[in-house]
C-alpha cells in the first residue's frame, strides 16, 4: 500500500495531465496553489494503490483549429483505467439520465484558481455537458470558462461601483495580470449580477436539456443521486426547485446549494424572450443576491420554488445538522465544502458506488462525522446553536459543567458547546470543526448519539 499523499497526488496526476501541464506556466511564476483549511478531520477511508502504467485519455475535447470554441465540454467514450474494484469510477454511459442534464458552475476570477481545479478531477469527470461562467472569459488548459457579464449594459458597467472590479480585470487580462495576487476586493458585490445572464445564455446554447442545475464552485453534487432524484420529475413543466431562503418578501433557491430549473420553465422564460435578462439588470442592483434576483424573474413568469431541501443541502458534511428529518434522505448537494473536501467526498462515492441506491445522510454521517466523536474537544466548535441559560441569563459567567447539564437535563440534546460565557445546545449531531480558540470546547452525548443512529433506513 503506498502512502496516503502519494496515492493522492498519483490519482490527481493521472486524471489531470493534460490540465496540469496546461498550468505548469501559472505555477512556475505564483509557484504550488496552498489551501488553507481551518479544520483538521482526517479521512477514514484507505487510499488504494493506483496502476499508472496505462495513463487516462483527457476526456475533454479541445476546440479546433480555426472554429469557434464549444460552449459545453463534451465528455468521450475513453474510460480511465479502474485501479481496483474498491473504485468505481463511474462515468456517463454508467449513469441513466446524464444527457439529460447540463451543468453550471459559477465562479470568479478571484476565486478561480482557489476552487475550480478539483471539479476537473473529480465532479466535471462524470457529467458530460456543462458550462463554466465567471466574470472573464479564460481557459484553464482545455477548458472553456466564460464571462457571464459580457452582454450587460456597458455604461451600467462603466459607471455602476459594483463593476469596478469587472472593468479592472478587463484592463489586466492582455497583461496577464494575477487578480488574486493584485489582492482585487468587490467579488461579492459583482456576483449578484450573474445569474440571470447564466440562465438566459445556457439556455441559449442548449435549449434541448430537460434540466438544467446551477451551482458554485464551492458546491459538491452526487450526481447518481441527482438523476435519480429527477426521475419522477416531469421536465416540460415549469419547475423550479431549491432549498429556500428568503429576501424582501420573496422565497429563492440559495444559489450555493444549487438550484435547478426545468426545459419547460426554461421555454417559458427564455424562450419566449431571448433577451429577459436585460430587463433584470437595474434590479440586481438593489437586490442582496442574484439568487433572490432570479427568483423575481421566476415569479414574475408565474413560477414558484419547489422545495427541495434536505436533500439540496446548503452545508459541508461536517457542519450539516443530523436529525430525524434528514437522516433517510438522499444527498444530492453540500455547500461550503473546501477542494480536499470535494475530492474525499468524491472518494467515498466511488467507494460507495452501487446500482440503484441512493447515498443518505446517514451513510455520509457512517462515514465521515461517526468515527470523529468523542465525549469532549478544546478549541473545537461543533456548531451547536440553540443558546441556552445559566442561572437565569443567556450569556453570563457559567462553566463548562453547567452547561452539560443543561445538555444532560434536556433528553434530546446530543451535544452541546461552551464559551467562556456561552452555552449552546444542539437536538441532533455536527462534527464541526478545530478553530484556534482556547475558550471554545464542545461536547457528545455518545449514548444518547449511538440510539439515535442505530436507526436504519429502507432501501
Amino acid at each position: 500500500m503506498l502512502p496516503k499523499l502519494t496515492v493522492r497526488a498519483i490519482l490527481y496526476i493521472c486524471t489531470a495531465a493534460t490540465f496540469l501541464s496546461g498550468l505548469t506556466a501559472y505555477w512556475s511564476l505564483q509557484g504550488p496553489i496552498e489551501y488553507t483549511v481551518e479544520h483538521d478531520l482526517p479521512s477514514t477511508h484507505p487510499r488504494p494503490s493506483v496502476d499508472i502504467s496505462n495513463p487516462p485519455v483527457h476526456p475533454h475535447h479541445s476546440p479546433s483549429p480555426g472554429k469557434t470554441r464549444p460552449f459545453s465540454s463534451t465528455i468521450s467514450s475513453a474510460k480511465p483505467p479502474i485501479a481496483t474494484t474498491a473504485f468505481k469510477h463511474l462515468l456517463p454511459e454508467d449513469l441513466e439520465g446524464s444527457e439529460d442534464v447540463h451543468l453550471v458552475i459559477k465562479t470568479g476570477a478571484t476565486e478561480l484558481f482557489d476552487k475550480l481545479p478539483v471539479h476537473f478531477v473529480t465532479t466535471l469527470t462524470h457529467v458530460p455537458h456543462y458550462t463554466i461562467f465567471s466574470d472573464i472569459d479564460q481557459k484553464l488548459g482545455d477548458y472553456v470558462i466564460f464571462d457571464s457579464l459580457i452582454d450587460y449594459n456597458k455604461t451600467f458597467k462603466e459607471s455602476h461601483p459594483d463593476f469596478k472590479l469587472y472593468m479592472a480585470l478587463q484592463t489586466d487580462k492582455p497583461l496577464r495580470q494575477d487578480p488574486k495576487r493584485l489582492k482585487y476586493t468587490g467579488g461579492w458585490e459583482l456576483d449578484k449580477y450573474k445569474n440571470i445572464y447564466t440562465l438566459s445564455k445556457t439556455f441559449k446554447e442548449r435549449p434541448d436539456a430537460k434540466w438544467y442545475l446551477f451551482i458554485d464552485a464551492d458546491t459538491y453534487v452526487m450526481w447518481p443521486n441527482l438523476l435519480r432524484w429527477l426521475r419522477d420529475k416531469d421536465h416540460t413543466k415549469s419547475l423550479y426547485f431549491g432549498a429556500p431562503a428568503m429576501f424582501k418578501d420573496i422565497t429563492f433557491g440559495h444559489g450555493g446549494t444549487g438550484y435547478l430549473v426545468s426545459n419547460g420553465a426554461m421555454q417559458h422564460i427564455v424562450g419566449n424572450n431571448p433577451n429577459v435578462a436585460k430587463s433584470y439588470e437595474e434590479e440586481a442592483a438593489s437586490s442582496c443576491c442574484g439568487d433572490h434576483v432570479l427568483a423575481k424573474l421566476m415569479l414574475d413568469h408565474g413560477i414558484e420554488l419547489t422545495r427541495a431541501n434536505p436533500s439540496f443541502n446548503g452545508d459541508p458534511h461536517y457542519t450539516v445538522k443530523y436529525d430525524h428529518d434528514k437522516w433517510c434522505a438522499p444527498v444530492v448537494t453540500f455547500h461550503h465544502m473546501y477542494p480536499p473536501d470535494i475530492e474525499d467526498m468524491w472518494e467515498f462515492e466511488r467507494e460507495y458506488a452501487v446500482a440503484n441506491k441512493d447515498i443518505l445522510f446517514m451513510d455520509v454521517y457512517n462515514h465521515f462525522v461517526a468515527p470523529q466523536l468523542v465525549e469532549e474537544r478544546e478549541g473545537w466548535d461543533n456548531y451547536s446553536d440553540d443558546e441556552r441559560w445559566l442561572n437565569g441569563e443567556a450569556r453570563n459567567n457559567g462553566t463548562w459543567t453547567e452547561c452539560k447539564g443543561v445538555c444532560e437535563a434536556d433528553e434530546y440534546c446530543l451535544q452541546f458547546m461552551f464559551k467562556t460565557d456561552s452555552c449552546k445546545t444542539l437536538h441532533g449531531v455536527k462534527s464541526g470543526w478545530r478553530l484556534a480558540d482556547s475558550t471554545l470546547k464542545s461536547g457528545w452525548m455518545l449514548d444518547r448519539i449511538k440510539r439515535f443512529s442505530e436507526k436504519s433506513c429502507p432501501r
